[in-house]
């Protein structure tokens, strides 16, 4: 079956545990990751498997082929380019000694000293071509032996893979944003952003607002911040409300979904090894553009669509506190420290790669530029500064502790949602050997 029907498989499996049975979302990302890991096909399966044991074939020299790298004693199992392991074959290797090398070179024949050389012997009817794959024999009998054996192991592995990706930068990002919120610094950002476009500007404000609050704080919670604002707006020029709350969506949607430390783009960036510096610039630059195209459509859509404003003693929401004393020069400090640091170090280690004089006189400089592309360093360093900020200007409720611990607690669940999905490895193509290689992406 093809991998992209069972992934489909896999997401409307999610869809009815969660909404049909009513499971909670976790126990069903669990169960879809262990339906996806039993429906991968065979073939995907052992190819993953026998990753790190293939040996391709690279050269031939009469009946004698060149391996890059030498593979460990023992029978192997010959797999044809292009071909699955039903065609695979049994062959013996014999290492070539280099007096045979030498004399195989004095008789014409090419020798590259960089390949390693060996005879193989091959069962009637067996051909060998440049392409073909060598996987010790006992290697694949191991990989058939655990194909349904493993599949708690590997779904396990698959959760802690996750959480060793995402748990550290996910954590301090919430961090980030209970402190931010509780602190007053968001409001203060807020404050200022609306003082800079103006009256008139006001959904271009709360769209920028939506997107710079949205890198480190969950959707959810700078939409209610924000929602007091898009109603006030929407008091004073009921026209413009559906274009207010549209600038609130798009502007944090945007961010959350592009820019990491954010779980879904920050998943991609480390699955995908992607420098996290430029996955944050890219999602800055695309959630950018982005976000002006939906705050065009939210002013499209206000000509033709309508809606009451609620009065706030209809629902539970309140246009937010005046800013408090955090300073503008310190509140933003949380989110800009991360973007700097990982967005810089990856575009200086560019221009180190381009130009070798930046290079020789960055090099004593070398382990500074390391660590701030270390995005564990990174968004630690970010906590440390947003929990430092809650302890000098305190919450307006509880105390510094129980935002931290409610930061982390919001992040916990956030963590084990994606870790339960994460059991799976996907795979970049169906072909399992040969010179379209399957890759399993890490």
């Amino acid at each position: 079956m093809n991998v992209l029907v069972i992934a489909g498989i896999g997401v409307a499996l999610v869809l009815v545990l969660i909404l049909w049975l009513r499971l909670h979302p976790m126990i069903s990302l669990l169960l879809a990751s262990l339906f996806l890991l039993a429906a991968t096909p065979e073939a995907l399966f052992i190819a993953d498997q026998v990753a790190d044991q293939r040996y391709e074939i690279v050269a031939l020299s009469g009946t004698w082929i060149g391996l890059r790298r030498a593979p460990p004693e023992g029978a192997m199992v010959l797999i044809p380019a292009g071909q699955s392991v039903e065609q695979a074959v049994r062959v013996e290797l014999r290492r070539l000694l280099p007096s045979e090398l030498v004399r195989a070179a004095a008789a014409g024949q090419t020798v590259t000293a960089a390949w390693h050389w060996y005879e193989p012997r091959l069962p009637p009817g067996a051909t060998l071509q440049r392409g073909d794959v060598l996987v010790p024999a006992h290697v694949l009998q191991e990989a058939r032996r655990s194909r349904w054996s493993s599949l708690g192991e590997r779904l396990t592995q698959g959760f802690a893979r996750t959480v060793r990706k995402l748990g550290i930068p996910v954590a301090m990002a919430a961090v980030v944003g209970a402190c931010l919120l509780e602190s007053g610094a968001a409001e203060r950002l807020v404050a200022f952003i609306m003082a800079v476009f103006g009256r008139r500007g006001t959904a271009p404000a709360l769209a920028t607002s939506g997107f710079f609050l949205g890198i480190p704080v969950f959707f959810d919670n700078v939409f209610y911040l924000l929602l007091p604002l898009a109603k006030a707006a929407g008091r004073f020029r009921p026209a413009h409300y559906v274009t207010s709350v549209m600038a609130i969506l798009v502007g944090a949607t945007m961010a959350h979904s592009l820019v990491p430390p954010t779980p879904g783009p920050l998943l991609v960036a480390t699955t995908l090894d992607i420098d996290l510096g430029l996955m944050m610039l890219g999602g800055i630059v695309v959630g950018g553009a982005a976000a002006c195209c939906g705050l065009l459509y939210g002013r499209w859509c206000s000509r033709w669509l309508k809606l009451p404003v609620v009065d706030a003693a209809d629902d539970h929401s309140s246009p937010p506190s005046p800013a408090r004393s955090v300073p503008l020069s310190v509140a933003p400090l949380p989110i800009l420290v991360p973007i700097l640091l990982l967005s810089g170090s990856a575009v200086l280690a560019f221009a180190m790669s381009r130009h070798a004089g930046l290079a020789n006189r960055l090099a004593s400089y070398q382990w500074l530029i390391d660590a701030a592309s270390d995005s564990t360093l990174v968004f630690l360093v970010a906590g440390l500064l947003a929990i430092i900020m809650v302890h000098w200007f305190p919450p307006r409720a509880g105390t510094p502790t129980s935002v931290v611990a409610k930061g982390l607690s919001d992040a916990g669940m956030i963590v084990l949602l994606t870790s339960a999905g994460g059991g799976v490895r996907l795979f970049a193509t169906t072909t399992p050997f040969g010179r379209s290689h399957c890759w399993p992406v890490r």
